[in-house]
């Protein structure tokens, strides 16, 4: 009978030989080093919320010490499953990074809800003790639509930014779920239909496909982000403003970019 490969040592040999093949790919490898990049350059852009002054913005660091760290470990795991020839892995790490970084964007905004009034962010304290589950999209979504930046964004550029988000999440919720095929796009969702063979197996057009969606997730984070709260942008230093710049790679989030750059000059 034929050993799998997915069993046992083979899988690692196999997953070896693709990350061996990859360091000889330089096309592959210069992209690799760019997500490696842009999810360090993400995780600097939203810990610059912390040094906002702002009236009714509290810039404690406790949301973000419990959330980020997750956002950038799942972006780096799902960096290496891509890599190692994982891709349906990979989309399901995305799928956590947008998540969590979704979730620390709610938690802030209730916690500055409760900042003038002086109340406690009950919510995210239950969150953080293991109390309450990490909150689903249907109880995000509407705190998010309802935030005075992205109600003017709507306005000013004719679509609800937060629609975009909903979809995405949405998409990528079809490789989590193991669906055969996404009903959003068409395309395989699980790892029978991803035209990737067996797992660790490197394959160019899974790698171009899955290398657009970590691009995707981190620009979707980083738009959401400062939608919201572009009083951000002033607080990055030129290196990190100008490097910025990179994550922003759909339109939806160029928008998002040019509306925060906008509203930051008038606050």
């Amino acid at each position: 009978m034929e050993t799998s490969t997915t069993h046992g040592e083979s899988i690692i040999h196999t997953a070896r030989c693709t990350l061996q093949g990859i360091e000889a790919n330089v096309d592959v490898k210069d992209k690799l080093e760019d997500l490696t990049r842009k999810t360090a350059t993400l995780y600097k852009l939203i810990r610059n919320y912390e040094n906002i002054h702002h009236e009714g913005i509290s810039s404690d660091c406790e949301i973000l010490n419990w959330t980020l760290p997750v956002v950038e470990d799942e972006l780096n795991a799902a960096v290496w499953n891509l890599t190692s020839g994982f891709y349906k892995t990979a989309a399901t790490c995305l799928r956590g990074a947008l998540e969590m970084g979704l979730a620390a964007l709610y938690f802030q905004i209730l916690e500055n809800g409760n900042f003038n009034d002086g109340e406690y962010n009950q919510t995210f304290a239950d969150w953080n003790r293991g109390v309450t589950a990490t909150p689903s999209w249907q109880e995000m979504e509407p705190v998010l639509k309802q935030h005075a930046n992205a109600k003017d964004f709507s306005v000013g550029l004719g679509y609800c930014p937060i629609n975009e988000v909903g979809q995405y999440l949405e998409l990528l919720n079809q490789f989590a779920h193991n669906c055969s095929f996404s009903s959003t796009n068409g395309e395989g969702a699980n790892i029978l239909n991803m035209k990737s063979g067996a797992s660790g197996h490197f394959s160019q057009e899974m790698f171009d496909r899955m290398y657009g969606a970590v691009n995707t997730t981190i620009s979707i984070i980083a738009s959401t982000w400062l939608t919201i709260y572009p009083q951000i942008i002033p607080e990055l230093d030129g290196e990190l403003a100008e490097a910025v710049k990179s994550l922003f790679v759909l339109k939806p989030a160029q928008d998002a970019f040019e509306f925060a750059n906008q509203a930051s000059q008038n606050m």
